[in-house]
């Protein structure tokens, strides 16, 4: 009896181990089916966080400021410093050198001295000569190597719709604007000087270097457009 009363206890023993063994199954599962839920809310954590930041470093680009992700990414790694030099170091390397300025001279063509005489009050140039008594006033004009004072006058007339005539064969100017030598008496007529001295030659054969002050003076007597040493 005492024999088959040990064997019922251990029987029970037996069962009570083999349930305590089956209940703790689901335990370590459930434990389990956490640890998985809880890895998966980190996971997606990170993959927001990396979104997050991927779109807040492209709003900074085309802002052309770098943003608080980018700083951030900047600190925990270097590669990010890298990244945030390269646009600074593209934008220096495509400047370009200004280009030189052209070459100029300054261009003046005035008859004030036929303005003086009265020129405007002849009916046949009242209303057709500026009143001021200039054709051009202190215009800069682009010069070309090798050209003469007569070349760039002829050029800058015609770009002004200015009309003129000038002896071919000498380069004398006869007219500009439509006065001409001798409207205002026997010796008018047009002069020129180059830096304030007037030539004793055509205009067609005196070269002009960039800087230069070049002046057609329309004159009605000797001395009224000043000294003429010749």
């Amino acid at each position: 009896m005492r024999g088959f009363t040990a064997m019922l206890a251990c029987a029970l023993l037996l069962s009570a181990c083999g349930k305590a063994e089956n209940a703790a199954v689901p335990t370590t599962a459930a434990g389990q089916t956490v640890t998985d839920a809880e890895t998966q809310t980190t996971a997606v954590g990170v993959t927001e966080a990396q979104d997050g930041q991927t779109q807040a470093a492209e709003t900074g680009d085309a802002q052309g400021a770098p943003s608080s992700a980018q700083d951030n990414g900047s600190a925990q790694n270097g590669a990010g410093n890298a990244n945030t030099a390269v646009p600074t170091t593209a934008a220096a390397a495509v400047q370009q050198p200004a280009e030189p300025a052209a070459d100029t001279v300054t261009l003046t063509v005035s008859f004030q001295t036929a303005v003086d005489y009265g020129i405007l009050n002849d009916p046949a140039f009242a209303g057709v000569l500026p009143a001021n008594g200039y054709f051009l006033q202190n215009a800069a004009v682009e010069i070309e190597a090798g050209e003469s004072a007569l070349d760039v006058l002829k050029r800058t007339l015609r770009a002004n719709h200015i009309v003129y005539s000038i002896a071919s064969s000498s380069g004398y100017v006869r007219s500009i604007g439509g006065l001409a030598e001798r409207d205002c008496g026997a010796q008018s007529g047009w002069l020129y000087r180059i830096n304030g001295e007037f030539m004793n030659y055509s205009s067609k054969y005196c070269k002009l270097q960039a800087g230069d002050v070049l002046e057609f003076l329309y004159t009605c007597s000797p001395g009224d457009v000043g000294n003429i040493p010749f």
